[in-house]
């Protein structure tokens, strides 16, 4: 299972909203792709469910997560930092 943080399903909501997405037909994309040498990279992004997606619904939002990637992100958090 990916989880969000309170602060982290806040920050996709406003983005979300200032792009004028409706946050019940996005959702957020979590997955891997492979980095060479450094192994996989971790990967967000707003998109639609696909055929073969987990959906997790929390905090009013949609995780999205490819059933093949399901196993490099299982018990995943998913926060907002503002820092440098």
């Amino acid at each position: 299972m990916v989880t969000i943080t309170d602060k982290g399903a806040d920050k996709v909501r406003e983005f979300l909203a200032s792009q004028s997405t409706d946050v019940k037909a996005a959702g957020l994309r979590v997955g891997v792709k492979g980095g060479g040498c450094s192994g996989f990279q971790y990967q967000l992004a707003f998109d639609e469910k696909r055929e073969h997606d987990e959906v997790f619904e929390i905090k009013g939002l949609s995780l999205l997560v490819d059933s093949e990637a399901l196993s490099y992100v299982d018990g995943s958090e998913i926060d907002y930092v503002d820092a440098l």
